[in-house]
């Protein structure tokens, strides 16, 4: 490679030349020592490691629900606490409401109209099969049928969301038994967080009381930075430290905070035998594949230009400028792939005096 020959000023040496694409610095070994450029061998890690990220376990968003009051109304009484299993169906308070009371008139009267509109349509019906009524009137009757079975259907929709059940509907249908207390109920099998009410309490409508999550599926929720979740694929494995747990990744964020600039990430565990609880943290670790040892660089060796990372390699009396792609971190070394080995010679130190030179010379355009 023809190289171009420059001077650079530091520490009083005329020291470097510089490629004509600028991708290779030359320094003597007297300069490297005057300048402190030393280098070092990449450290060597198994395939299986992969950076180490704290984790909080949560809940899957299809899993968590939410209890809410339909009505505003007062806790009359509380019948589970948090962290206790309940199976779908097993009432969890109970709330005396005046607007609850209202409902349920409102679905008598709407079922009587409703009634009454079928007993006049089997009449109209009965008087045109005569020849008594034009089948204009049967029309009409029928509309009006249709119409008052429409509101009985709506009131009761309106109950079943407020949380009665189809027993409560029915005796209020079949005996007009009215309902003193609305019984809130489990929607499925779970545990109970997030109780914040207390006996007594008044609450509002659209209120959140408690919260049921099925908890047979748990996830690990994360945090990582935007250019090492360049690696990560959905459905790549991962690992718990410390615990006989791993899983797969099952989500990536697409919005990276401006502030950290880190993405979320979203790991779903594959065993739900051992016990592990919503916001309990964790140390995950995903991994990197199978294809042989990974190699890693003290974070301080890579620098950033144009958003690409780089490292500098020394190759006999040349140090050249070597791309490379960062793959996670390992304490405080970074995880990277590129043209390296477990030989190449990487400075470790005097970095930003190579980067400096690099610049200078047009590198990283």
């Amino acid at each position: 490679m023809k190289l171009i020959h420059i001077v650079l000023l530091c520490g009083g040496l005329a020291a470097a030349q510089v490629p004509a694409m600028a991708q290779d610095l030359k320094f003597s070994a007297e300069q490297m020592q005057a300048l402190d450029i030393t280098t070092a061998a990449p450290v060597l890690l198994d395939a299986r490691s992969g950076q180490a990220l704290s984790a909080w376990v949560v809940v899957p968003p299809a899993h968590d629900h939410a209890i809410t009051s339909r009505y505003a109304g007062i806790i009359s009484q509380l019948l589970v606490g948090n962290g206790d299993q309940v199976r779908a169906g097993q009432p969890l308070l109970r709330l005396s409401s005046a607007e609850h009371l209202r409902q349920q008139v409102n679905y008598l009267e709407a079922l009587s109209a409703f009634q009454l509109a079928q007993a006049d349509l089997n009449r109209d019906a009965a008087l045109f099969k005569a020849g008594v009524i034009p089948e204009r009137r049967l029309l009409e009757t029928r509309v009006r049928q249709r119409t008052a079975q429409s509101i009985l259907s709506e009131q009761a929709q309106l109950l079943r969301i407020a949380g009665f059940s189809d027993a409560e509907l029915d005796a209020l249908k079949q005996q007009s038994r009215m309902q003193p207390q609305l019984v809130l109920r489990a929607p499925v099998d779970g545990t109970v967080r997030g109780l914040s009410v207390v006996t007594g309490k008044g609450v509002n409508e659209g209120e959140v009381l408690l919260r049921v999550a099925a908890t047979e599926k748990l996830w690990l929720e994360t945090n990582i930075n935007a250019e090492a979740s360049q690696t990560l694929r959905v459905g790549m494995p991962m690992m718990v430290v410390d615990m006989p747990l791993s899983g797969h990744l099952r989500a990536i964020d697409e919005s990276v905070d401006p502030e950290t600039n880190t993405l979320k990430v979203w790991a779903e565990l594959d065993d739900s035998t051992i016990r592990v609880r919503p916001g309990q943290l964790l140390s995950l670790r995903f991994s990197l594949g199978e294809d042989g040892p990974r190699l890693a660089v003290p974070s301080t060796a890579v620098v950033h230009q144009s958003g690409r990372s780089y490292v500098f390699v020394r190759r006999g009396d040349v140090i050249s400028v070597v791309p490379v792609q960062l793959l996670g971190r390992e304490d405080d070394l970074v995880i990277v792939s590129g043209d390296l080995t477990p030989r190449s010679q990487v400075a470790v130190r005097g970095v930003s005096v190579l980067k400096a030179a690099w610049n200078g010379m047009g590198g990283g355009e």
